[in-house]
């Protein structure tokens, strides 16, 4: 069967590397676990993903793409 050349690339080709965002400790006021890209994971986990960012991602966190939760 031959492949699908025109289908959507993987999820982390869309993603930016943390380097690139300035990933690093948060702050009381902005960090990941308030920010509208990041996804909890299940409870015993203690790191979620993002919508935004590749890789594992700490609600502690926070990058300079951080946007606020409506």
């Amino acid at each position: 069967m031959p492949r699908n050349l025109t289908r959507e690339p993987d999820d982390k080709a869309r993603k930016v590397p943390k380097i690139t965002v300035n990933y690093r400790r948060g702050s009381k006021a902005e960090h990941c676990g308030n920010c509208s890209m990041y996804r909890q994971a299940e409870p015993q986990r203690q790191a979620g993903t993002c919508t935004h960012v590749a890789g594992l991602i700490y609600a502690e966190d926070t990058c300079d793409d951080w946007e606020a939760k409506k």
